[in-house]
């Protein structure tokens, strides 16, 4: 799968790469499986602008960055935890999550907490870039004894099976 129409559109008016680009991102992909590899080949160095709300003015500039340089090391704690190989892919400013990627195409957003983006690569990334937050789960962050998920509803969190859980 690949990025919708829409979203390819949105990267050639809102991306830039920057220097260095893809070719730079191969010196951290070692090891790092096909596809997610094969993506940063072509996105890495990428930045895009966020999506905005109509009506919605900020202040702060919300962007993407594919780099792998920029990440913080999120990934190996959050990883242990989830018993789960993670790859970092890149950063969403200005909040500082790092995006990273697990064996089985997972998307997650790692910071003060932790949010599952969709079960499939290209999907999740989709999902960030439109700042889909209302479909994403997150971590329990009250559970530090194993890895619960959550669906935010407006009045409550449910817990849910991330494996059978359908991204909408």
């Amino acid at each position: 799968m690949e990025f919708t129409n829409e979203i390819v559109e949105y990267i050639k008016l809102n991306g830039r790469q920057l220097s260095g680009g893809a070719a730079r991102q191969s010196n951290f992909t070692q090891g790092f499986p096909e596809k997610i590899k094969s993506f940063m080949l072509r996105y890495g160095g990428l930045e895009i602008k966020k999506f905005h709300s109509e009506g919605v003015i900020s202040r702060e500039v919300n962007k993407i960055i594919f780099d792998i340089s920029l990440t913080e090391g999120l990934a190996e704690g959050y990883g242990k935890f989830l018993s789960k190989k993670l790859f970092p892919i890149g950063v969403y400013m200005p909040e500082a999550y790092e995006i990273v990627v697990d064996e089985n195409e997972f998307v997650y957003l790692l910071g003060e907490s932790c949010f599952c983006a969709g079960k499939k690569l290209y999907e999740g990334i989709e999902r960030i870039i439109r700042a889909d937050e209302r479909n994403m789960l997150e971590l329990d962050p009250s559970n530090d004894t194993h890895p619960v998920w959550l669906k935010l509803n407006e009045n409550e969190s449910i817990p849910v099976n991330i494996d059978s859980y359908l991204f909408i």
